[in-house]
């Protein structure tokens, strides 16, 4: 008896939306190619793939924002 497995990583994120890296691009006010990057070496915020789409829940995002506002940021700031 066969069964598909459907393995859910974290629970139902009501109310919450995925953004496109347009959009995040828009929210962050940074250009695609840095969030591009960023995804490359691993910083930024948090992103996944969806088929091979790259999507960001807006939560993270806002998080992230948020932790860069109060210094938070693994990234030395050499602006």
């Amino acid at each position: 008896m066969s069964s598909k497995s459907t393995a859910r990583v974290e629970g139902p994120r009501t109310g919450d939306a995925l953004l496109t890296l347009g959009e995040v691009s828009e929210l962050v006010r940074v250009p695609a190619a840095t969030l591009r990057y960023w995804r490359h070496i691993g910083e930024g915020p948090h992103s996944f793939k969806v088929g091979r789409c790259v999507r960001y829940w807006r939560a993270e995002v806002i998080e992230w924002l948020e932790a860069q506002s109060r210094g938070c940021s693994s990234r030395s700031s050499s602006t």
